[in-house]
């Protein structure tokens, strides 16, 4: 078995952490071209969020929340309830993760990155 270069492979986890750090930057200096125009409409993004919420609502319902709105903190609260383990609870989360996807690229098309996205969507002050 060959040695390993201990300083060779960190030198390549230094440069692949550098060029993953940049681009995460490009994708957020892209996000920061759109400005966000409260008096337009937009219904895709309307349209995301509602979908969203009602998964919400319905992850609400079966855990016996009475307000569920999908945040990440409330997710890794619940994550562990037996509830969440079902099919249905599998399937609910399932929708939950496509529609924060959604929601954050349609937010991103508008110039509302998370968690702007996720304020809006909820009607809380940006």
């Amino acid at each position: 078995m060959g040695k390993v270069n201990v300083t060779k492979y960190a030198e390549v986890k230094r440069r692949e952490l550098s060029h993953a750090l940049r681009r995460q930057e490009r994708i957020l200096e892209g996000n920061r071209l759109v400005e966000y125009d409260e008096s337009a409409a937009h219904p895709e993004f309307d349209a995301a969020c509602a979908k969203f919420r009602s998964v919400c609502g319905k992850i609400g319902e079966l855990l016996g929340v009475e307000r569920f709105t999908g945040g990440y903190d409330e997710i890794e609260l619940y994550k562990d309830r037996a509830e969440l383990k079902t099919d249905a609870g599998r399937a609910l989360r399932d929708d939950l993760d496509l529609y924060n996807s959604l929601c954050i690229h349609e937010g991103g098309k508008i110039g509302l990155p998370p968690p702007r996205w996720f304020k809006k969507c909820w009607g809380m002050d940006l």
